[in-house]
C-alpha cells in the first residue's frame, strides 16, 4: 500500500489486504437543510459522481464521516482547495 500524508511518502507491504468501507449511508429523516444546501451520501459510483460535480463548485463543505471514504473525500477536495469540516461521531 502506498501511503502519502502530503510530508513523506512510504509503501507499505502486507500479506492480505481487507479494506472495510461500511454499510449504507444514513441520512436522518427529519433533516432540515437551508435553501441551496445538498445532502449527497457517498456509498456508490454514481454517488461519487455527482459529488464531483457539485462539489468542486463549493468553497466550504461538511463532509460527515470520518471513516476512510470520508477522510480520502476530504483529502481530494482538500487538495482541490475547497474547505472542509469533517464531522464523526464521538
Amino acid at each position: 500500500v502506498y501511503v502519502e500524508n502530503g510530508v513523506s511518502e512510504t509503501t507499505i507491504a502486507y500479506d492480505q489486504l481487507l479494506i472495510a468501507t461500511g454499510t449504507a449511508p444514513h441520512i436522518p429523516h427529519n433533516l432540515a437543510l437551508p435553501d441551496g444546501v445538498a445532502c449527497i451520501p457517498f456509498h456508490t459510483l454514481g454517488h461519487a459522481q455527482i459529488i464531483e460535480k457539485y462539489a468542486y463548485q463549493q468553497s466550504r463543505i461538511t463532509i460527515v464521516g470520518a471513516g476512510i471514504n470520508g477522510v480520502e473525500l476530504a483529502a481530494a477536495l482538500l487538495h482541490h482547495g475547497t474547505k472542509i469540516t469533517l464531522v464523526e461521531q464521538a
